[in-house]
């Protein structure tokens, strides 16, 4: 029983980064500008709201490959002369209805699957609703 205990305690102390990072950045907010830390916290949550479709469709496209084994097909489409398989992700990617945060797990799953970089950054550059910020990340 007491090993139970100790490990839900650890599991409790174990906070992600990213939301750690997040509540801190909310916190120092509150302690500069009260005022704003709710209407910023509304912000957020409204944008993330506007955004779930598209993350929720592309993580389902993404699954969908992985679990159904077209992954390997769209792996073999780009195999063969790098350029090529650049104009074929570019062109892909320009037809894509992917925001700038839903091209992400696309780009995570083709990097599973095995597709060159030069292949996937040409997907990514080439998508129409690329927000500047996100090349950045």
């Amino acid at each position: 029983m007491s090993e139970l205990v100790l490990g839900f305690r650890s599991a409790a102390l174990k906070v992600d980064r990213v939301i750690l990072a997040m509540l801190l950045a909310v916190g120092g907010v509150a302690l500069v500008q009260p005022d704003q830390a709710l209407d910023g916290l509304m912000f957020a949550v409204r944008s993330l709201l506007g955004v779930a479709p598209f993350l929720i469709a592309s993580v389902a496209v993404a699954a969908y490959a992985k679990a159904s084994g077209a992954d390997s097909v769209i792996a073999r489409a780009f195999t063969g002369h790098m350029a090529t398989m650049v104009l074929l992700a570019a062109l892909f990617g320009a037809i894509s209805p992917f925001c700038s945060c839903g091209v992400i797990p696309v780009i995570a799953a083709l990097l599973a699957m095995g597709v060159p970089l030069p292949a996937v950054m040409a997907f990514w550059l080439s998508s129409p609703i690329m927000d500047p910020s996100m090349f950045v990340l």
